[in-house]
């Protein structure tokens, strides 16, 4: 609750982890969707079901979905379980495996992460920050994929961990001075605290 004479202001990253993950992939059609500033969602969504036009609801859910579970190594177990009752492992294999033929660069990109990880011991963000995977070659299976599944998304992760921090740094000397107060972070979101009815601050902020 902004204090009295105050409100709120909420500045985040719009899909920050897919746009990193386009960025460092290289994958044409996503990049190119971002380019030409469309939906991310709705574009998977066309070239994973092949859609004329508008895309159903219900393709943008599954694409979204499929979005995510890439960057987190979600297994067709755990897809089966987020995409809810009339789906099981076999049609979330069947998404997974189509996802990958939609967009083999992905694929190629998150096996040579794993493979660096495995090599290395750690992993690398675009800002040279490694995180360390200690279970990466752990006897017992499950600690083993669970580094596995780590290692994949920690790339891209924390390279948008890493820019939320540079943000801040560098919002600082805008806001020297000034009754506006940054409150928290919340992963890819900075609240602020500013006067009320004062926007000077909002394309300044946009900017950083």
């Amino acid at each position: 609750v902004a204090g009295e004479g105050y409100e709120l202001l909420s500045l985040d990253y719009s899909q920050i982890e897919l746009r990193i993950l386009a960025h460092m992939c290289g994958e044409p059609a996503l990049v190119a969707a971002f380019e030409r500033g469309e939906d991310i969602h709705e574009a998977t969504a066309r070239a994973m079901f092949e859609d004329a036009g508008a895309t159903p609801k219900e393709h943008r859910r599954l694409a979204k979905m499929l979005n995510y579970a890439v960057l987190y190594g979600v297994t067709d177990f755990g897809l089966a379980n987020q995409l809810g009752i009339g789906f099981g492992r076999t049609q979330a294999r069947d998404l997974i495996a189509r996802y990958a033929e939609r967009f083999p660069l992905v694929k190629e990109f998150t096996k040579s992460v794993v493979l660096e990880a495995r090599s290395k011991g750690f992993t690398t963000t675009l800002a040279g920050r490694r995180r360390h995977f200690p279970d990466i070659h752990a006897a017992k299976v499950q600690d083993r994929q669970y580094a596995e599944r780590q290692a994949m998304n920690a790339p891209i992760q924390g390279t948008a961990a890493d820019m939320i921090k540079l943000a801040m740094v560098r919002l600082a000397p805008l806001l020297a001075g000034k009754e506006a107060y940054l409150l928290l972070n919340v992963h890819d979101e900075l609240v602020f605290e500013v006067p009320a009815g004062d926007r000077s601050l909002v394309g300044p902020i946009r900017r950083v």
